[in-house]
């Protein structure tokens, strides 16, 4: 019985961590396209700060991830750097797959 009160409690802290990876990703991600474009990406830094203080809901933590890396992804296409939309786009779908391996 032990073993699989530790074995669940790993999978409770480590959950929050990949998600916490993930925000540390993405935001990389929007300073990467702030310093190419010129413009601070407000909305998107709030959506990340949001889906932060909502680790633990899947569904708030994945829309908010989701505003903030359409966003990203939108500024992007606009000012033609389309690299800069698909890695924004990748996130999103490696996201998914985050929060589908924690289910």
């Amino acid at each position: 019985m032990g073993g699989g009160c530790t074995y669940s409690g790993l999978t409770q802290q480590t959950e929050p961590i990949g998600r916490a990876k993930k925000i540390d990703e993405s935001k990389e991600i929007i300073a990467d396209v702030e310093e190419r474009i010129g413009i601070q990406l407000s909305d998107a830094r709030w959506a990340l700060s949001e889906a932060g203080r909502n680790l633990q809901f899947d569904t708030v933590y994945v829309e908010q991830m989701v505003q903030a890396m359409t966003e990203t992804a939108g500024f992007t296409i606009k000012s033609g750097h389309d690299d800069l939309a698909s890695t924004a786009i990748q996130n999103v779908t490696d996201l998914e797959t985050l929060v589908a391996d924690d289910e």
